[in-house]
C-alpha cells in the first residue's frame, strides 16, 4: 500500500477568504480615513472660531442683523452703528471705516439694509432713533449713546444731530465725525 498523503485544496474557498480578507482590510483603511477626515474637519472648525474671534476682538466691523439694531436702543454705552447698502457710496466707504476700526482697535456695528425690501421693516429702522426722520439716506453712521444719537449741538431743535452723518463719507470726515462725539 501506498502512504498517500495528499490533500485535496479547494480554491473556491481559498478565494472566497481572501475576498473576505481584502474587503476587510478596505474597510479598515477607509475607517482611519474616515478618522482623519473628521479630525481635519474639527481642527479646520476650531482655527476659524479663534479666527474670527481673533478679528471681532481687534477691532472691525461686526455684521449685525436689523432685530440686532432694533434692540441697541437699549444700549448704555457708545456705540457706533453703520448703515449701509450695495449701492457705489456705501461700496466705497465700507472699506475705510473698517480699516479705520482695525488700526484703532474698535468694533463698530455694521447693518446691511440690502435685503430689507418690508415697508414696515424699514419705518421701524427709520425710526429707532429718529422719531421725525421721514426717509433714510446711506451710508449712514450713527453714534448711539443711552438708546439716543449722541447729540451735542447746543440748538437741537434744527438738522441732525451731531452723533448722525448720512451721505458720502470720507476718511478725514469720518474722523473728524468721530472725534467730535469722542469715539475715536
Amino acid at each position: 500500500m501506498k502512504n498517500d498523503k495528499t490533500e485535496v485544496i479547494d480554491l473556491k474557498a481559498i478565494n472566497k477568504e481572501k475576498k473576505k480578507r481584502k474587503s476587510r482590510q478596505k474597510k479598515d483603511h477607509l475607517g482611519i480615513w474616515k478618522y482623519f477626515i473628521a479630525i481635519g474637519g474639527v481642527a479646520i472648525v476650531t482655527i476659524l472660531f479663534f479666527t474670527v474671534w481673533f478679528y471681532n476682538a481687534r477691532g472691525g466691523l461686526v455684521e449685525i442683523t436689523l432685530d440686532d439694531y432694533l434692540k441697541y436702543n437699549k444700549l448704555e454705552e457708545r456705540t457706533v452703528v453703520y448703515i449701509g447698502s450695495d449701492d457705489e457710496i456705501s461700496k466705497e466707504f465700507t472699506p475705510v471705516i473698517q480699516d479705520l476700526a482695525r488700526i484703532r482697535g474698535h468694533q463698530y456695528y455694521y447693518l446691511d439694509i440690502t435685503d430689507i425690501k418690508e415697508g414696515e421693516r424699514i419705518t421701524k429702522l427709520q425710526n429707532v432713533f429718529v422719531p421725525t426722520q421721514n426717509n433714510l439716506i446711506v451710508p449712514m453712521v450713527l453714534v448711539i449713546e443711552k438708546g439716543q444719537i449722541v447729540d451735542t449741538r447746543s440748538d437741537k431743535t434744527q438738522g441732525n444731530p451731531s452723533g448722525m452723518m448720512a451721505g458720502y463719507l470720507n476718511r478725514e470726515t469720518f474722523i473728524k465725525f468721530l472725534k467730535e462725539n469722542h469715539v475715536y
